[in-house]
Parts: C-alpha cells; sequence; structure tokens
C-alpha cells in the first residue's frame, strides 16, 4: 500500500481530483471556515521523514485529530498558524525522549518557546493501528508548553527512558538547567545519537578508565580463544574445539602480537559479523549488504545497540592492550597501541625498530 492509498483509507476527502494530497495549511482554512469534515482526522504528512531520527520507520503518515487541534488552540492559546508549521518544527527540533506515562508516545522538544520563554514541546504517539486495515500512523496528540521541562527531562533520565539527539546546537537556545551527566550526553561532545541513563554511566566510566589497559588472555577470550606457546611461537585457537587447526604462529614480541591483532581482525569480520549482519538484517531491518564491518560497528554505535561492543574500541585502537605474560621466561611489561592493526605485515616489517 503506498502513501496515497494509506490516506484515501484515512481521510479520502482529502484526495483531490489530480491524485494529490490537500496540504495541511488548506485543511485548516477549511477548518476555520467550517468546511472541514470533522468525522476524519487531519493529514499533517504523508509520511514521518521529519521523525526519522527517532524512528527508522518512515512510511507512517503523520496525523492530527481536530479535537486536538482545537484542544491546543483553546486550552494552551497555541493558534492555527502555529500548528500548521507542525511538520517543519519536529524536522527542526532539538531533541525527544520516551514519554513516563505512554510506552509508544515520545516527547518532541520543539526549538521553539512561549512569550514566557518556557520550551514547546509535541506528544507524538507511533505505530498507531488505524481503520479496518489496521495502517500504522504517527499521531501528534498535543502541542504546548511546557514549564519547568528540566524536572522532566531529570525524571525521565533517572528513569532509564530513551533520549534521541537531533538538533542539539540549539539547546542551548531554550536554556535548560541539567544535571552534568545529562548535559554531557545531550552535547555534541557524546557521539551517540540516542542513549538511556545506564549507556552514558557505561560510557562515562569507560572513559574513566580508559588507560585500563586489556591483557591480551582477556582480549583472546573476548574471542573464545586461548592460546598456548609451542618451540617459542605463539599459537591461538578455539578454546572450545580441542580439534580445530592452530593460526600460524606468531614471534612473541611486538611485532608478532602487532600481526596476530591483525588477523584477529580479519577473523572479527568473518565468523563475528556475520552473525552481527543478521541480527541488524531481522532485528532492526537494517540492510547490511553493502556493509562492511567498520560500517557496521559505526552503525551500532551511532544507534546505541550494544552487540559485541565491548571488544571494537581494540580492534579500531581507542584503548591499548597489554601484553601480558606469556610464559615463565618471557614477561612484557609494556603496551602496544593497538592502532598497528591498521598496519600491514611488510609495514611491520619496515617499523622492526617500533618501540612499544
Amino acid at each position: 500500500m503506498n502513501e496515497l492509498d494509506k490516506i484515501r483509507r484515512i481521510n479520502k476527502s482529502i484526495i483531490k481530483e489530480n491524485g494529490t494530497i490537500e496540504s495541511f495549511d488548506k485543511q485548516l482554512i477549511e477548518l476555520m471556515s467550517g468546511r472541514y469534515d470533522t468525522r476524519f482526522p487531519m493529514i499533517i504528512s504523508s509520511n514521518s521523514k521529519c521523525l526519522d531520527y527517532i524512528n527508522s520507520n518512515i512510511t507512517n503518515p503523520i496525523l492530527i485529530n481536530v479535537s486536538t487541534v482545537i484542544k491546543i488552540k483553546e486550552k494552551h492559546d497555541i493558534g492555527y498558524a502555529f500548528v500548521s508549521d507542525s511538520e517543519e518544527m519536529i524536522q527542526n527540533s532539538i531533541f525527544a525522549f520516551d514519554s513516563l506515562s505512554h510506552d509508544t508516545s515520545k516527547i518532541i522538544v520543539l526549538n521553539e518557546v512561549d512569550d514566557e520563554n518556557n520550551p514547546i514541546i509535541a506528544v507524538v504517539r507511533f505505530n498507531k493501528k488505524m481503520g479496518r486495515d489496521a495502517i500504522l500512523i504517527n499521531e501528534i496528540t498535543s502541542i504546548y508548553e511546557k514549564e519547568r521541562l528540566s524536572n522532566l527531562i531529570e525524571k525521565t533520565y533517572n528513569a532509564d527512558k530513551m533520549f534521541y539527539k537531533n538538533k542539539i546546537e540549539h539547546i542551548r537556545s531554550i536554556g535548560f538547567s541539567l544535571p552534568k551527566d545529562v548535559e554531557y550526553a545531550l552535547s555534541e561532545n557524546y557521539d551517540r545519537a540516542c542513549f538511556t541513563k545506564s549507556q552514558v554511566k557505561r560510557d562515562l566510566s569507560n572513559i574513566s578508565q580508559s588507560d585500563k589497559k586489556l591483557t591480551l588472555k582477556e582480549f583472546m577470550n573476548y574471542f573464545n580463544l586461548t592460546y598456548k606457546i609451542i618451540d617459542d611461537n605463539l599459537y591461538f585457537f578455539d578454546s572450545e574445539d580441542t580439534n580445530i587447526e592452530t593460526h600460524p604462529p606468531y614471534d612473541i614480541d611486538e611485532i608478532g602480537i602487532a600481526n596476530l591483532i591483525n588477523d584477529l581482525n580479519g577473523y572479527y569480520e568473518k565468523y563475528i559479523f556475520k552473525d552481527l549482519s543478521l541480527k541488524l538484517a531481522y532485528t532492526h531491518h537494517v540492510d547490511t549488504s553493502n556493509m562492511n564491518y567498520i560500517q557496521m560497528y559505526e552503525y551500532v554505535k551511532t544507534h546505541n545497540l550494544d552487540y559485541y561492543m565491548d571488544i571494537m574500541p581494540y580492534l579500531f585502537g581507542e584503548k591499548k592492550l597489554n601484553i601480558e605474560e606469556l610464559n615463565d621466561n618471557t614477561q612484557f611489561e609494556e603496551y602496544i597501541d593497538v592502532f598497528e592493526i591498521s598496519k600491514t605485515n611488510e609495514e611491520l616489517d619496515v617499523e622492526s625498530d617500533l618501540k612499544i
């Protein structure tokens, strides 16, 4: 069912003879003049592209009931002219967060204030089923000024609800007074597009422990691998399958470890990311057919998905790996910057005097 078919089944009276949909402005003019059929909802937009930073399902039309438009005007003194810009205001909204009282609703913080400098919010109910065909729609259930919005933001954050960032460069125009961790999470310094309190706490903890180095044994345990020293060479193999052939041996020095990490890079892509690709495709409807594992990593990081995130900073050089004691006679107390995984074997040979 295409966009026009959906609108026709919701409110066929706003479909013009040429097959186009009557604009929301025109619908409001007809409402003011008493010509609008109030039995049917008003169509703000035939799709939800303006809400794509919150929900990837952009095919839902955006609706508002006539009773809601009237309530916004009479109770909140927000006129039709303001409401007519709803789609654009949502497109340029600062951020949004989950409702505390309704699981399917989001609070959209618009880049608008009232005469007393109170921020204006829109409440949107997502994926509401409408009519006999159970057409999924997104419905604006209210638009109003919100006093003490900072209190609601803090309460929602403490309830571990999800936040969604959009035009956060405008956040100063609203003038919030927020706790430091919320302020940080909503800033451009925090690279997640959506977050919960739990996620922010984990990320802040990781930042504070960024100098903590992972031992080789801990690192390889993430892959369910272990290693052995045979004839002064390092081998790694699957710790759950004693019959698996060992990978090529590595020298027990910084070059050998860097080569091992380089090979693990390919191991990770071949085995681990195959599963991740399926999870993204079936759980989040993400087309991963043209994505390499770096792009998948960026996707899960940006969209706050925790699949395999613990090991990723080591593969991408954001943390450091400690070479633990490999046997009784060989001990390395230094560490390797994991950016060395990006170097080819030839480059590593040239840099045989690499200092660690």
